[in-house]
């Protein structure tokens, strides 16, 4: 924990009672009462009674908040709804209500502010409402006919993480007793970039970034609170917190630091500059440009390296820089530099570690080419210790004076002529080990603990730059320097064998819980004693044989666990507990602080994560509240259809299988006849969190046009609309409880939609009226996701309708939360006729890791699956991974438990009855994320997939499919290439094994295996160019894409500038272009539908255009 944080919660706490500050004016309060009372102008703003909603409208329009105002019974949370769609802030300002119980429906922690009249609301508890206040939160109440505020104090218990090792000596280990198992989420934010440099927490802020720059978010909500474009770290061992400030090396345009340029000082709060530290390190370039290009060119690599390998740590109002050869200590306020040292000629600076009095630090070489991604990882020749404010040397210890020998001592000890391996060493040959004199060691990282140095280093054998090296560990006496200790770990037993490749960058020294564990990238070797740290018989491998329950991770620690990504180890060996709900890119993993766990998002898609930047809460689910599920309206469903039309697309991508494929035909020509745009894109930074939802692309979904009808919603303003499909016009509009994502079904002269807050609603289809609603989610709560209050447990908006009646299933993941819970309603009244969950109350325990991308589960329970828009066809159900059989009624999972994988990498074949087993479903299987997410054009998504090709989108129709992005097979080791060509296939009657081209290389033709042959691929310049298809359909002997070009370089100018965005009309039969027009805006995903002869486009601006029959239009 920062001593600035230490001094403000010893403030707060007040001898463990609330702060109460002077009481406010005694009338009723205003938006300018509030805000000036509380002082905080960011997160969640809940009134708890509202009324008439003035309050709340206020604040929506006022501040960059979200506000949720809670009625105390039905009339008034409809009334409150109605003025927010008024006042067109309905989405930013909710409505909600107080439950029977007295409960408020939100997750704990969450609200920066409650608004309370308590002589008024007599029922709810002051506990009930500082329960839902997030620590240093503030609850603005009245008692007596007097306003006060009431400040929560943070938790004794939770600790920050500022510093990417959590401290200045690179500890990685927080004080947070409260951190744990992550079993549900708190909130969830994008966008979906993926980046190495974690995120910073410190007191009730939360400090990241994305591709755009960096950002500040309430970090119990999410809620931004400011936004710096165009600010990114160079490193991410260059961002620091602290209570009052954010410390950033700042990159150039393409990544590392422009010449000249340091580290800044922004102010925690506002995100603005305050201080830049000229004093500090820069990197200035020569005084003359050097004419040598060979000399330019080093200069140049110079400067990358450096910037790369720059670090900052913050301890006591010390700012300490290293980078390359360069070290120096600032004060942290004034920027004034107290000293600075270089190393000697070819060495480099690293890993420094400061105590209150010492800093420590590593002298070596570069071994760059022994980073996994870019770790700061160096060649130990030097160690030195330092006084920290003056920077005289106390002792150095150096490899070359003590190790030759050491090392020579022990060849004589294993110089055993019967035994070829090296003992201890996991099967490593004797003749891999370098000659004693010329052994070297390469450090990750340091760690001080009980008065000792700790180094974990790959070392000994040949090549060891380039190759791989054994695990050893290094000790010496802080205070003196002197050699303490050198030898074997707990990896001589390891599965992954004794020595690390120059990849596994992870490895290090954990001291906590009285033990030294030695993590690595994919698992923990296990802990030694740090009195005896290499006598094996003191080894505890309570965890060697479980590799990567999440993928790759680097360790973190708390008193109580280890945190690798989302998967907590106990600290004395008690088990593990994991979840596949979410995992951080390669080499970041979770940081445990404020009592939660901090995820950064994901690039590695090999399981359905669940997508953005994640937080997760360590509280096990709570009953379900079944009372009230159910709630009637005054309408019943308009008259059905006398006979139900196959011209129909009444449901996002069209039908309950998902085909995406209507067989009537379009009109020879099409024109433009008409466009609505019944939203406007998001303003703002609550604007912007709203822009970058995964599931829902702009301000509308999809049209479903159906009986008559066509049917949309107005995505984030929580609304559903009909239109006229001939002209657009508006027929009707009414304001639901939670975004809705996707595009409703007309079913049967009734329009039903999900929405994110877990309501399931059944509305007339002539009029909009409510004929019921049911809450499929267990409970009524509400966390925050993209910007928005959301139930953990969401529906998607588009329904699955059919014979048997309604089919929905809430929830995220079956990791998270408790799970996903499934229902099967009746489609007239409402009523549950059946229901089940894919999920559990607490954590997987005991899983054994296979060490590959996918792990059995000894609780042999179904896989870690995610919640999808459903697939169908009345016999099978699929969703991400989740995939069940329809049975009397019910959803029966099917037992496939870790899958192999055919061909991965682009190897040999091997055949696996779970692939052949998808294949012969013969419907569309929902990929990792689904089939209702942002398009992304990277490679390792596991794409959605028909007849064993894997595409970004895909329409379908018995053996007939078109797609986009499409990898027949699995040639790539994950599935789904990322361009954005259109092909077509022809579905064979089963999978084969086939030779495909190796464009690495050509002589050596790729044997994978093969459910399709393609028919055709279109190279039209507009896919090839930087076209991103966005939107695919079919009609009749038509193939319908939609386009946007988005790269920048002058082949794409010329297709931007007369029409940046379009909808391309291609033959079914060939691929050929038949017809082209200008779109508003870029294609949302999904968005095409085609009816009667009509084609409707829905945009990211909002808009809804309509083609129809016509002469056709130039461009």
């Amino acid at each position: 924990m920062n001593a600035p944080m230490k001094t403000k919660t010893s403030l707060l706490l007040l001898a463990g009672m609330l702060a109460l500050i002077p009481p406010c004016d005694a009338a009723e309060p205003t938006a300018e009462a509030v805000l000036n009372a509380t002082g905080i102008r960011h997160g969640i703003f809940v009134h708890v009674g509202a009324s008439d909603g003035g309050l709340a409208e206020a604040l929506a329009q006022k501040e960059q908040v979200l506000v949720n105002a809670l009625a105390l019974d039905p009339a008034t949370e409809a009334q409150l709804r109605q003025r927010f769609v008024k006042a067109g802030i309905h989405g930013q300002a909710t409505a909600g209500r107080v439950g029977a119980d007295a409960l408020l429906p939100l997750a704990d922690n969450l609200a920066a502010i409650v608004v309370a009249d308590l002589d008024a609301v007599t029922t709810v508890k002051r506990e009930e409402l500082l329960r839902v206040l997030r620590p240093l939160g503030k609850a603005y109440l009245q008692r007596g006919g007097q306003w006060s505020v009431v400040t929560k104090p943070r938790s004794a218990d939770t600790d920050d993480w500022a510093q990417y090792y959590h401290d200045a000596a690179m500890s990685d280990l927080s004080a947070d007793r409260v951190s744990g198992p992550a079993r549900g989420l708190q909130w969830q934010a994008g966008p979906q970039d993926t980046h190495s440099d974690g995120v910073r927490v410190i007191d009730d802020v939360v400090i990241g970034r994305d591709a755009e720059g960096l950002w500040a978010r309430d970090a119990f909500s999410g809620l931004p609170l400011w936004r710096r474009p165009g600010l990114l770290p160079a490193t991410r061992f260059g961002l620091l917190v602290d209570s009052e400030r954010v410390y950033i090396y700042p990159a150039g345009q393409h990544g590392p630091p422009t010449p000249g340029r340091c580290q800044l000082a922004l102010d925690l709060r506002t995100g603005k500059t305050v201080l830049e530290y000229t004093a500090g390190l820069t990197f200035e370039p020569p005084a003359e440009k050097p004419k040598d290009p060979a000399v330019a060119k080093k200069f140049q690599q110079d400067l990358a390296d450096r910037a790369r390998d720059f670090q900052a740590r913050l301890i006591d109002g010390l700012l300490i820089q290293e980078s390359g050869a360069g070290l120096a200590v600032l004060d942290a306020k004034s920027g004034k530099r107290l000293w600075g040292t270089e190393a000697p000629e070819g060495l480099v600076w690293a890993h420094p570690l400061a105590t209150s009095d010492t800093l420590y630090a590593v002298q070596g070489t570069w071994a760059r080419s022994a980073s996994y991604t870019h770790w700061p990882v160096t060649v130990v020749e030097r160690v030195l210790a330092m006084d920290l404010r003056t920077g005289r040397q106390r002792w150095i210890w150096e490899w070359k004076n003590e190790m030759p020998a050491i090392f020579a001592a022990q060849a004589k000890a294993d110089a055993t002529p019967d035994a070829p391996t090296l003992p201890g060493s996991g099967g490593v040959k004797k003749t891999d080990l370098e000659s004693p004199g010329r052994r070297i060691a390469v450090a990750y990282n340091m760690a001080l603990d009980q008065g000792r140095l700790v180094f974990a280093v790959r070392a000994e054998l040949k090549n060891l730059i380039l190759s791989n090296g054994l695990v050893r560990q290094l000790v010496l006496d802080a205070k003196t320097g002197k050699f303490v200790a050198y030898g074997r770990t707990p990896a001589d037993e390891w599965p992954g064998g004794g020595s690390l490749g120059a990849g596994h960058s992870g490895f290090r020294v954990l001291p906590v819980g009285g033990r030294w564990w030695l993590p690595n990238i994919i698992g923990v070797f296990g802990s030694v004693d740090p009195a005896a740290p290499t006598d094996a018989s003191k080894f505890d491998r309570a965890y060697s044989k479980l590799l990567r329950p999440v993928g790759c991770t680097v360790y973190r620690a708390s008193p109580n666990y280890l945190f690798g990504s989302l998967t907590t180890y106990a600290l004395d060996g008690s088990g593990v507990q994991h979840t596949q709900a979410a995992r951080t890119t390669c080499d970041v993993g979770a940081f445990p602080a404020n009592g939660m766990s901090f995820l950064t998002p994901n690039a590695c898609h090999c399981q359905p994560y669940l997508p953005g930047s994640t937080v997760f809460h360590t509280r096990k689910p709570q009953a379900a509240q079944d009372d009230g599920r159910l709630e009637r309206g005054n309408a019943r469903a308009a008259a059905a259809p006398a006979t139900a039309t196959a011209d129909a697309w009444p449901m996002y991508l069209r039908d309950n299988m998902r085909t995406s494929w209507n067989e009537t035909a379009l009109p020879a020509t099409l024109r433009q006849a008409w466009t609505q745009r019944p939203a406007q894109p998001p303003a703002g930074l609550i604007g912007q969190e709203w822009s970058n939802q995964w599931f829902g692309q702009g301000p509308v979904t999809g049209l479903s046009v159906a009986e008559g009808v066509g049917v949309l919603a107005l995505t984030d303003r929580q609304e559903v609309l009909a239109v006229d499909p001939a002209s657009g016009a508006e027929r009707w509009r009414v304001a639901v409880d939670g975004r809705v994502d996707s595009q409703p079904t007309i079913y049967r002269g009734a329009v039903y939609l999900g929405t994110r807050a877990g309501w399931l609603y059944c509305l007339n289809r002539d009029t909009g009226a409510l004929v019921w609603r049911f809450r499929a989610a267990p409970r009524l709560e509400r966390m925050v996701s993209y910007g928005q209050l959301e139930s953990p447990w969401p529906l998607f908006g588009t329904v699955t309708v059919d014979a048997e009646g309604v089919w929905a299933v809430a929830g995220r993941h079956n990791d998270c939360d408790g799970g996903l819970w499934w229902w099967r309603l009746d489609a007239t009244t409402g009523e549950a006729r059946a229901s089940g969950r894919f999920g559990r109350d607490e954590l997987r325990s005991g899983i054994s890791g296979t060490g590959s991308l996918d792990f059995d589960d000894v609780t042999k329970d179904v896989s870690a699956g995610a919640n999808s828009p459903a697939v169908t066809d009345g016999k099978q159900l699929l969703l991400s991974r989740l995939y069940c059989k329809r049975e009397n009624g019910t959803l029966q999972p099917w037992n496939l438990i870790g899958p192999s994988k055919p061909g991965f990498w682009g190897g040999g074949v091997k055949p696996a009855s779970y692939w052949q087993a998808m294949f012969d479903t013969g419907l569309l299987v929902p990929g990792n994320y689904g089939l209702l997410c942002r398009d992304a054009l990277s490679t390792y998504e596991k794409k959605s997939a028909y007849g064993y090709v894997y595409g970004r989108q895909i329409a379908y129709h018995a053996d007939r499919f078109v797609c986009i992005g499409g990898s027949p097979g699995n040639i790539l080791g994950r599935m789904g290439e990322g361009h954005s060509r259109i092909l077509s296939f022809r579905r064979l009657p089963t999978v084969v094994e086939k030779e495909r081209p190796n464009l690495k290389e050509p002589t050596k033709p790729i044997r994978a295996l093969a459910g399709a042959e393609q028919l055709w691929e279109n190279a039209l310049p507009i896919t090839q160019r930087g076209g991103v298809t966005c939107a695919l359909a079919v009609a009749g002997n038509s193939v319908l894409a939609g386009i946007s070009v988005t790269e920048a370089g002058q082949a794409q100018a010329r297709e931007r500038e007369p029409m940046p965005h379009r909808l391309l009309v291609l033959g079914l039969a060939d691929g050929k272009q038949q017809q082209e027009f200008p779109l508003p805006a870029k294609p949302i995903l999904g968005g095409i539908s085609a009816v009667a002869g009509r084609v409707y486009v829905a945009t990211e601006d909002g808009s809804i255009t309509c083609f129809a029959a016509g002469r056709e239009q130039s461009r």
